[in-house]
């Protein structure tokens, strides 16, 4: 989820950021090392809010367990280090659009980006361990609700499905 949801993630700020149009061009995924601090900002609330997703959709002994430490704030590290981890590999190497969204666009908006917005939208309230991982990511819940629901929004232009919208009305 954390690999293949971030590479995404990527892709599709790449084509919002550097796409006029509606139609999904090839360009060089950004690299989150050399982006700017606001960039940057962005794409960390977006793996954070994929760990958030991850922690409520499994049990957090399990997972402690298999990452081998015990405790919540433990596994708060374990979990921001790989993702910090899977942003600098991915900073080491290349990779384009059309190469990432290569499953569809529209499928990979409806499987990778838009299940975040709506488990975000969906939870009104963290519990503790996701209080925590807010808290030691340097994430606030308002400012990540924003970057998730902003990228949606600016992605789905890439999907076809407002063109499709329009049309039936």
């Amino acid at each position: 989820m954390m690999v293949n949801g971030m590479h995404t993630t990527l892709a599709f700020m790449t084509l919002c950021m550097r796409e006029e149009g509606n139609t999904p061009g090839t360009h060089v995924l950004l690299n989150y090392a050399e982006e700017t601090k606001e960039v940057r900002a962005r794409v960390w609330a977006w793996a954070t809010g994929r760990l958030l997703m991850l922690a409520w959709e499994h049990d957090l002994e399990i997972m402690a367990d298999a990452h081998g430490v015990e405790g919540e704030r433990a596994l708060c590290g374990v979990l921001l280090d790989y993702a910090r981890v899977t942003l600098r590999r991915f900073s080491g190497v290349s990779d384009t659009t059309t190469r990432v969204l290569s499953g569809g666009v529209a499928n990979r908006w409806e499987t990778r980006l838009k299940p975040v917005h709506d488990f975000l939208q969906g939870t009104q309230k963290l519990d503790r361990f996701g209080r925590l991982l807010l808290r030691e990511a340097g994430v606030e819940l308002p400012s990540l609700r924003h970057q998730v629901a902003e990228l949606v929004a600016e992605g789905r232009r890439f999907t076809g499905q407002g063109a499709k919208k329009a049309a039936k009305q």
